[in-house]
């Protein structure tokens, strides 16, 4: 279930990325392209430090924060869009593109480790495959959202996938130690 809460607003957030810079500034095509493609590269960044964390701090701590700190970026959206300045915007899309995506190997990780050695592989593809199915969900689902609520209040709603992700997660952890 983390996993698939992380997918919910992973790629939706890559998606719209270019759309919520280009609502926020009067920048050219070019400079749109330009930091939508930095704030996403961000998340190869995020991989690699979460991984050199995860030989010190166990995945379960780190899937959890980078799903916390994502789901606040999720609801700081309107706060930022509204009063940040640009670049201050940008700064804030770039910490969400950290932390949005520092989870996925994390899970991914815990996926295989927990499944059985005879069905390893299939497990993952099944994981992946409806992880990817939530992603066109969620896509489709925000289309829908930004002509029905003001652009502001759309992005808000991605933090249903980490609040569900980070409630099982959880649950799930707590039941292991019973």
């Amino acid at each position: 279930m983390g996993y698939w809460g992380h997918m919910w607003e992973l790629y939706t957030f890559w998606t719209f990325i270019p759309l919520m810079i280009l609502q926020k500034t009067s920048w050219s095509f070019n400079s749109i392209s330009l930091y939508s493609f930095w704030v996403i590269a961000t998340g190869a960044l995020s991989c690699a430090v979460f991984g050199l964390l995860s030989r010190k701090i166990p995945l379960e701590k780190l899937a959890s924060l980078a799903l916390l700190i994502s789901g606040f970026c999720c609801l700081l959206f309107p706060v930022f869009f509204v009063f940040a300045s640009n670049e201050l915007f940008i700064g804030y899309l770039v910490v969400w593109g950290f932390f949005v995506v520092a989870d996925s190997p994390m899970f991914s990780g815990l996926v295989a480790m927990s499944a059985p050695a005879s069905t390893r592989g299939s497990t993952i593809i099944f994981v992946n495959s409806i992880g990817f199915l939530i992603t066109v969900i969620s896509i489709q689902f925000t289309g829908y959202l930004l002509t029905q609520l003001p652009f502001i209040w759309v992005w808000p709603m991605l933090v249903i996938g980490p609040l569900i992700g980070l409630g099982q997660f959880v649950k799930s952890l707590n039941l292991r130690k019973l």
